[in-house]
């Protein structure tokens, strides 16, 4: 049986959001602001208060969404997960989701450490991701389109 550790998996979520204009929300990433993707970010298993922070994927996603651009999230579609390899010698384990109602655009994004989140066309994101996976993740956002 394969032993899985946190120091060579990690359960990490990924959001795409879209505006009423159809655009999608990215997030550039803190270190190379170049790339980034959607809102998201890695389960915190810590314990606070006697309860564990990140109780599911879906909570880690609302969780997310909120600090890195200010969008309360209510309503999302689990859409899949994505298993990558990182270059850092990490296996990734991403759990994707979309929040169902699509955004006003003129809604006041909130960056999170001086990094402001964007909307972009769909081209741009795919050009600009920082993940090889996140055109399979807007393939999958559009199966649940309701903006066309």
């Amino acid at each position: 049986m394969q032993e899985y550790s946190v120091a060579t998996h990690r359960i990490g979520v990924c959001t795409v959001v879209r505006n009423t204009n159809g655009h999608y929300l990215y997030v550039p990433r803190f270190e190379n602001p170049e790339v980034g993707c959607s809102a998201g970010g890695g389960m915190e298993f810590a314990v606070e208060e006697g309860l564990y922070k990140d109780i599911t994927t879906a909570c880690t996603a609302k969780r997310e969404l909120f600090e890195e651009t200010g969008i309360d999230g209510k309503v999302f579609v689990f859409l899949g997960v994505v298993y990558e390899d990182g270059k850092d010698g990490v296996s990734y384990a991403t759990h994707v989701y979309l929040l169902e109602d699509p955004i006003d655009p003129d809604f006041p994004l909130v960056p999170e450490k001086g990094i402001q989140p964007i909307w972009v066309t769909e081209e741009e994101f795919v050009r600009r991701a920082a993940f090889p996976s996140s055109e399979v993740m807007l393939r999958w956002a559009r199966r649940f389109d309701r903006i066309a």
